[in-house]
């Protein structure tokens, strides 16, 4: 069965990608960790070195929202995604 999962991305990410919607279908539900994978396939080097650590885990300023919801570093890791979600990168609000 496939499923469609929306990757929203913010401000310097959507600059960085080019993207600030991306639509990725999938052939069964995975984790989140599996996807940010896919999406780095489907996005730049650039991306990958803004928002990961050499060592592939995310940068702690890097903030992932699952359906509106934030998602902690164990959610990453053990949550599913499903047809339709929406997943958004963001990274910390500047201003003045």
């Amino acid at each position: 069965m496939e499923i469609m999962v929306i990757i929203k991305f913010f401000s310097i990410l959507a600059e960085i990608t080019g993207f600030r919607e991306l639509e990725i279908p999938l052939t069964n539900d995975i984790m989140i960790e599996d996807l940010i994978t896919i999406i780095f396939s489907k996005t730049n080097e650039k991306f990958r070195n803004y928002i990961a650590n050499s060592d592939g885990s995310l940068k702690d300023f890097i903030t992932i929202v699952l359906n509106e919801k934030i998602l902690s570093k164990e959610d990453i890791i053990s949550k599913k995604i499903v047809n339709d979600d929406i997943v958004a990168f963001l990274t910390p609000i500047e201003g003045g």
